[in-house]
């Protein structure tokens, strides 16, 4: 696995708005917001109004996501460290 490094930022998130195809937008009051970086594995994370024990259960509901939708052996195939190709192959 990886070694991820946190950083710390300079500035606190204000605010994160979804806006959705037909105009319309949705003011997120508590959150997160992932940037998935196409064809690597990091990503940034910006975090609203969240403790850390919000983190547990965002990923708790993210893990029953992915139970849910099927993809519980292209995760643990990511997770043994085969290739993302690898993981979505399956």
């Amino acid at each position: 696995m990886d070694d991820y490094t946190i950083k710390e930022k300079d500035k606190e998130v204000a605010g994160i708005t979804v806006t959705y195809d037909d105009g319309s937008t949705k003011e997120i009051q508590q959150g997160c917001c992932v940037d998935l970086k196409n064809g690597s594995d990091d990503l940034s994370v910006e975090l609203l109004n969240i403790k850390a024990f919000d983190l547990v259960k965002l990923t708790y509901g993210l893990m029953v996501v992915i139970e849910k939708i099927g993809l519980e052996d292209a995760f643990n195939a990511y997770a043994r460290g085969e290739t993302i190709q690898e993981a979505q192959d399956e």
